[in-house]
């Protein structure tokens, strides 16, 4: 093997990326969030019916909170676990160039013995 062909082979190992698990872990936080404001939000109007009219002044904020809450984890997840999946398509697609890479270096130095 050249050591030139061994280079280019070490250095496309070392350009390879660790996996990006942080953009899972994200997205499963955000949906953990969007469950539990949605969980949350229907005690909460139960609970909002039975407070005075002037406590449901005060804590009006509370109900839109909790459905942007909502939401915006989910838009957030379903971006996270879209990059996610992107990633670890090239990550697939980068290994396969490389152990093409490395046949094509061995084949002619297997026939050659």
């Amino acid at each position: 093997m050249l050591r030139k062909d061994w280079n280019r082979i070490r250095r496309c190992v070392g350009e390879l990326a660790q996996p990006v698990r942080y953009a899972s872990n994200l997205a499963w936080t955000m949906v953990g969030i969007a469950i539990s404001a949605v969980l949350a939000l229907l005690p909460w109007q139960g609970a909002k019916a039975e407070l005075s009219l002037a406590a449901q002044v005060k804590y009006a904020w509370i109900s839109p909170a909790l459905v942007i809450a909502a939401t915006a984890a989910a838009i957030i997840a379903v971006f996270g676990f879209l990059f996610a999946r992107s990633f670890a398509k090239r990550e697939r697609t980068d290994v396969r160039g490389i152990l093409a890479d490395m046949d094509g270096i061995h084949a002619p130095a297997q026939s050659s013995n």
